[in-house]
């Protein structure tokens, strides 16, 4: 199976959205939901880990049944909950089968334990992992605006136009409970209420990120 796209080769104007909004304004449009989260994740709980999950399985419901089975598995490796925000999706085009797009907030697994839990919960030999810290700030925020990209137009990006709409009710992004939120990664969730709360400009959740100038995310 061919691997999925990358976000690098997908690039949004997120790094456009940030030359205004480090600078203390806000965008002639509103930022939609997600990507308040994209900005305020970002820029007060910014994950340590990317993660791609492939499967020849056609149908989503066993997909998300393999993830439950797989976080399962990686929270008896490492002995706590599995912090993360994922995305399930799958092309339009093609018989690719549905695949799932992670970060997490957890610490190095090896990718050999990986691929071994990702086996043994039915998804496929061929995973990606990527750790995130050795990245730009904007090549961070933009794998994290990866995921709801997936579904729907982010940062001006059309990747959602190529996969399976996502069904009705369904989630963008996956992630765990609030109160697990809470216990073990607080910032986390310190920075998810900020993106929800409407009396919070969209500016001023970027009041931590570095000034952006230029289109190729430089900082100054």
């Amino acid at each position: 199976m061919a691997s999925p796209p990358s976000p690098a080769g997908q690039r949004s104007n997120i790094g456009r959205a940030l030359q205004v909004l480090t600078r203390g304004r806000d965008l002639p449009e509103s930022l939609s939901t997600s990507e308040r989260y994209v900005i305020a994740v970002g820029a007060g709980a910014p994950p340590a880990h990317s993660l791609t999950l492939t499967s020849a399985l056609a149908c989503p419901t066993e997909a998300n049944e393999s993830f439950a089975k797989f976080r399962k598995r990686i929270e008896y490796e490492i002995g706590s909950p599995f912090i993360y925000f994922a995305t399930l999706a799958k092309s339009a085009k093609g018989h690719a089968g549905w695949h799932f797009h992670i970060v997490h907030w957890n610490g190095f697994i090896h990718v050999n334990k990986i691929r071994a839990h990702a086996l043994g919960s039915g998804f496929e030999k061929w995973v990606k992992v990527d750790y995130l810290p050795r990245k730009t700030a904007l090549e961070q925020l933009d794998i994290l605006a990866y995921l709801p990209r997936q579904h729907e137009r982010v940062f001006e990006s059309h990747v959602h136009e190529r996969h399976v709409p996502r069904r009705k009710g369904g989630h963008a992004i996956q992630k765990p409970r609030d109160k697990t939120l809470a216990r073990y990664k607080p910032e986390l969730l310190s920075a998810i209420n900020r993106a929800r709360d409407p009396s919070i400009a969209d500016h001023q959740l970027a009041d931590s990120l570095p000034i952006f100038i230029g289109g190729s995310g430089g900082v100054l």
